[in-house]
């Protein structure tokens, strides 16, 4: 495992590889109906039973045609008529046509459907404006899906697009892995909850409502044991609580060095830590171990530091014990709106927003960078990443940038 040369920290993929390798996949399956599996991840491939268009169908409003031998003048005699949902078996002679919408199954014997703005129709016959090409607006069986084809992984999160996937090859219910269980409080005998008068010295709490909602994002079950006060008995309370109902436990505060910094202690003495302090700004005292049967989380007590952690370690550690099969997010290259400091030893998540300037990317990071600043995180919509052995930007240089949206 390899450090930073200038200050023992571990780097972040270095601390993203030790997780992964210290923690399980769920392996608990669930069955769900599809219009209540949204956000959850799949938990088996799944395998077409069927063809999708079931058959050869129409793709336009217009008129399927027996073109054989046909010229390409030739007035074609309409001898039925076919919407969505209709079939027949009787076959289109040579110059002959169906009235047809779009998707009802084509005649036998159709070798193109051409569409009803090319049409001249007289009577019972109609001819046609441009040259009729073979298999024209025809949805062959099996164009979109075939019998046998795996239209889904394992590991897949199921969103819209999936779910209607789904839906299109007659599935009604999916299995999926049964969500992971976090456990969430924040330490410190300064932490106030929202809705009372704040006391002379204190803060309000606000560390909970982040995890709170990266979690539901991520499809977690949460267990929130609210503000435990800077005491150790209290803390290892509350971390035998969390261990008895939950895989995961997730703190905020107490793991840097101060006096009252007890979870740390905590997790010392009765736990156990994998490593403490990152290579990483801000969040540098951020912990991984582990209490009983659960995985420890133990993030820092800025509100901005638990946020950047949470996305950057907690996020790909909780997205792979959930089955997931994509774990980290997409970088993007975007120019640099103006120069930034960078000193080497820590990688740096600077908040910042990101815009599609004549088609390409910039980037332009926020002032309030500060790790207790959360408007900045609120006005954000992306990180420019600067790793630990980067040098100052330029402004116009181009910068590695991750878009919240992709976390």
């Amino acid at each position: 495992m390899s450090c930073c040369n200038d200050s023992g920290l571990l780097p972040v993929s270095d601390a993203i590889n030790t997780m992964i390798e210290n923690v399980s996949q769920s392996t608990k399956i669930i069955q769900l109906p599809i219009i209540n599996a949204k956000g959850f991840v799949l938990a088996n491939d799944i395998v077409s039973n069927i063809n999708v268009p079931p058959a050869d169908n129409s793709a336009m409003d217009g008129y399927a045609i027996n073109a054989t031998n046909c010229s390409k003048d030739h007035a074609f005699t309409i001898v039925n008529k076919l919407l969505a949902g209709q079939i027949t078996t009787e076959p289109l002679a040579a110059g002959e046509c169906a009235r047809i919408m779009t998707g009802a199954v084509v005649p036998p014997s159709t070798t193109s459907v051409v569409m009803q703005e090319k049409a001249f129709r007289i009577d019972n016959e109609v001819a046609f404006n441009q040259p009729v090409v073979a298999g024209d607006n025809i949805r062959r069986a099996g164009d979109d899906i075939a019998i046998g084809d795996v239209i889904l992984t394992k590991g897949t999160k199921l969103d819209a697009a999936q779910l209607g996937l789904l839906a299109s090859i007659g599935l009604a219910s999916v299995d999926v892995f049964k969500p992971i269980r976090v456990a969430i409080f924040a330490t410190g005998d300064e932490l106030q909850c929202g809705g009372t008068t704040l006391l002379p010295g204190n803060i309000y709490e606000s560390n909970r409502i982040v995890c709170h909602n990266k979690l539901i994002d991520l499809g977690c079950e949460v267990v929130d044991l609210g503000i435990i006060k800077d005491c150790p008995n209290a803390i290892m309370a509350a971390f035998d609580e969390a261990q008895e109902c939950c895989d995961v436990i997730i703190t905020s505060g107490g793991v840097s060095v101060g006096d009252a910094d007890f979870v740390k202690d905590v997790l010392t003495t009765h736990g156990k830590i994998d490593f403490w302090k990152i290579a990483i700004k801000p969040g540098k005292p951020f912990a991984f171990g582990q209490y009983k049967s659960a995985v420890f989380f133990g993030l820092p007590g800025n509100t901005v530091a638990t946020y950047v952690t949470f996305d950057v370690l907690v996020t790909p550690t909780l997205k792979y014990m959930s089955g997931h099969n994509h774990q980290l997010p997409i970088t993007l290259t975007a120019i640099s709106a103006s120069a930034i400091k960078q000193r080497q030893g820590r990688a740096q998540y600077l908040r910042a927003i990101v815009s599609n300037n004549h088609h390409q990317l910039t980037v332009k990071a926020l002032h309030t960078q500060g790790s207790h600043m959360m408007s900045g995180v609120s006005q954000a919509n992306a990180y420019i990443v600067l790793g630990n052995q980067q040098t100052n930007i330029n402004a116009g240089d181009n910068v590695p940038v991750i878009l919240f949206e992709s976390i």
